[in-house]
């Protein structure tokens, strides 16, 4: 998938969004809360959907199979509100995988085509 490459102008494994466009979001990431019996399925290269929960108050954004299994959330990282606002604008953005087992996943987060 074009995009998903990761950017060679990254700081510290995070660019923000960019002046011209706030929500050309891209980073490197552990998931929180990984659930075990998905991500020991996923392998290096997967890609997986970035996607906002809403419950009642509380907003979070988690990545997702193809088949809608959770595998985790994107959690505590500078910019996250941003990243909300973007996705509530309808910007959409894929998770790459680029490690995971049965405890960890690293996901290379970018918007989509």
């Amino acid at each position: 998938m074009s995009g998903m490459k990761p950017s060679k102008r990254s700081v510290a494994g995070r660019r923000q969004g960019t002046a011209g466009d706030p929500c050309d979001i891209r980073i490197h990431i552990d998931l929180m809360g990984v659930r075990s019996e998905v991500a020991q399925k996923l392998r290096a290269g997967d890609l997986l959907k970035v996607e906002l929960i809403v419950d009642g108050p509380l907003r979070s954004v988690v990545c997702q199979t193809a088949e809608g299994d959770r595998v985790g959330a994107l959690s505590a990282f500078p910019g996250l509100a941003q990243f909300i606002r973007c996705i509530e604008q309808g910007v959409r953005y894929s998770a790459l995988v680029e490690r995971s087992s049965g405890h960890s996943c690293s996901v290379f987060v970018a918007r989509s085509g």
